[in-house]
């Protein structure tokens, strides 16, 4: 209970995401160019398998890409090597039947995953992996709300709660210390 009586709101709890080797290992479990193509799409983009199952070519523009999402439509940015990724690669997806269906996607990325040893999560993870690795690498906040298409920015902002070594690492890089000591170092 707080000071006024109310329960205490719980934490959100940190989404699962995959550490940065195990996405390598998901990357190099792909065996088609199709699933290369798909989890390049998936981690460059933080997609739903919905929104990359509804992708189409006249949707691909030299940095960006039109989905259709839960919230309609949005425009999401895209690396150049991602899109080479997607070169040949049959959209609507296809696979040795014909049409692959938005499970028949989700069924490729776990197939991977497994391949790459990862037992835990699930298609989702490669979504929430991109929005923790886009802000542990200097990405803010609210352009991954706009990437990743959150309607409200406090389902965006879950995915900044750090884990402990996060802010040992953020501490170790940005305490006032450090740059008093370099500036110690350097006048000597």
């Amino acid at each position: 209970m707080n000071a006024v009586g109310r329960p205490l709101r719980g934490r959100h709890r940190i989404p699962p995401s995959l550490s940065e080797p195990e996405v390598l290992r998901t990357m190099a479990a792909a065996r088609s160019r199709r699933d290369k193509a798909l989890l390049a799409l998936l981690l460059d983009t933080g997609l739903r398998v919905g929104e990359a199952h509804s992708l189409r070519w006249e949707n691909i523009q030299p940095d960006v890409i039109t989905v259709t999402g839960k919230v309609g439509d949005r425009v999401v940015p895209i690396l150049d090597w991602t899109r080479w990724a997607l070169l040949g690669v049959d959209l609507p997806w296809t696979g040795r039947k014909g049409p692959i269906t938005k499970d028949g996607l989700g069924q490729a990325v776990r197939r991977c995953l497994r391949r790459a040893g990862v037992q835990h999560g699930t298609v989702h993870i490669l979504r929430h992996t991109f929005a923790r690795l886009y802000l542990r690498g200097g990405g803010d906040v609210f352009s991954l709300q706009q990437i990743m298409g959150h309607a409200n920015i406090a389902t965006t902002r879950i995915y900044a709660e750090l884990e402990r070594a996060d802010v040992v690492e953020r501490h170790h890089r940005f305490s006032p210390i450090v740059r008093l000591l370099e500036q110690a170092a350097g006048s000597q």
